[in-house]
């Protein structure tokens, strides 16, 4: 990643969330585990403007039959999968979730810390609870962005 402007920091920053669902007996599905590792990498000018960011997720999902044998686990990142995630077709804009990301990034090159975590959301649905309401990003970015945002808080302390 190219930096805009002379870097003098350079942070991480890490948000871990977990979905647990449960078996159900009657419909003979078993369990499932998701863990997302939000990785944010951020370096700041002198003028603690972002110079250039890094946003990438490491989702394991892991499924359990009724017996309690889990299932293959793809170990690559969203962004590793590139095309692979499948996320263009579903997606309102038909972009990968590797691009949405670049353009997040991209979108807060220049601005300070703070106007970056002072960035506009609203909640779409129940899964998207923190999508970027800015104009600047409406045909290049559709995730939810709440997690990002607080490894973003993190990696620029």
């Amino acid at each position: 990643v190219e930096c805009a402007t002379v870097p003098v920091k350079t942070g991480y920053g890490v948000e871990i969330t977990a979905t647990v669902k449960g078996e159900d007996a009657e419909a003979e599905t078993g369990a499932s585990v998701q863990i997302n590792t939000n990785m944010m990498v951020v370096s700041t000018d002198a003028e603690g403007k972002v110079a250039a960011a890094i946003l990438d997720v490491a989702q394991q999902k892991v499924a359990y039959d009724m017996d309690g044998v889990a299932g293959e686990v793809d170990l690559r990142t969203k962004v590793e999968k590139e095309g692979d995630y499948g996320m263009k077709g579903v997606s309102a804009i038909g972009k990968e979730y590797f691009e949405q990301a670049k353009a997040y990034t991209e979108w807060m090159t220049g601005k300070t810390v703070a106007e970056v975590l002072e960035m506009p959301t609203y909640e779409r649905d129940a899964s998207h609870t923190a999508c970027p309401d800015v104009e600047d990003l409406k045909a290049s970015v559709t995730i939810t962005v709440g997690d990002y945002l607080k490894a973003f808080a993190e990696a620029t302390k």
